[in-house]
């Protein structure tokens, strides 16, 4: 199962979480662009989308046996954030494990077909995309997931834009799409270049039991 149907319980969850985020003295530069100020209702529906993503990702896993569980921490500050890591454990049949890798969930509107990922937020070791529907969230879906080096080849990114690029067309990729954007510099994969394998089996391979983990 690739996608689901959030409860409206934690849709009111993740509303409230990114209420709260946006009080938290987070930053309105979109991108981290001073010359690009999101508007507070952008700040929250931002954070919103991305709760969003996140929580469907665990509801999917509980399908697989595999509960997630997420860093929700807000903290305080414009430069505060997660540093790449929005999941800070798993339960395997009902054991605790500890996750190696940083994992990073992104998470796009159902008509984007790109991952893009922050030159400046490229801090984990893999990062899965979610797609939901940005207007009534609830409906998620797991699209795919990328390791770090999969952006690259030979130390250089595969797909690279700057700020006044257009994306190429995630399919054909010979016409370019969509407004010119606004981030400064970006990686990203098209969806259908993502890995699909198993990711439920990746997570269990990719961690180890901690008795000594608190989450």
């Amino acid at each position: 199962m690739n996608s689901i149907i959030l409860p409206d319980k934690l849709r009111n969850e993740c509303i409230e979480w990114g209420e709260s985020f946006s009080k938290y003295g987070k930053s309105q530069k979109n991108f981290g662009d001073s010359s690009f100020v999101r508007s507070k209702d952008r700040l929250v529906r931002d954070a919103v989308l991305g709760r969003v993503g996140e929580l469907g990702l665990g509801e999917i896993g509980k399908e697989y046996d595999v509960e997630l569980k997420f860093n929700t921490a807000l903290r305080y500050g414009k430069r505060e954030g997660d540093n790449g890591q929005d999941i800070n454990g798993i339960v395997v049949d009902g054991v605790k494990r500890h996750l190696i890798p940083k994992i990073d969930v992104k998470t796009s509107q159902f008509n984007s077909g790109w991952l893009l990922v922050e030159r400046y937020r490229l801090e984990a070791s893999i990062y899965v995309f979610m797609r939901a529907n940005a207007n009534e969230l609830k409906k998620v879906e797991f699209v795919g997931y990328a390791f770090y080096n999969d952006f690259f080849a030979k130390d250089k990114p595969i797909f690279r834009y700057l700020r006044g690029d257009k994306l190429l067309h995630p399919i054909y990729l010979n016409r370019e799409i969509g407004v010119p954007l606004s981030c400064a510099d970006q990686v990203g994969l098209p969806a259908p270049m993502l890995r699909k394998e198993n990711i439920w089996r990746l997570l269990k391979k990719l961690s180890i039991i901690d008795k000594s983990t608190n989450f």
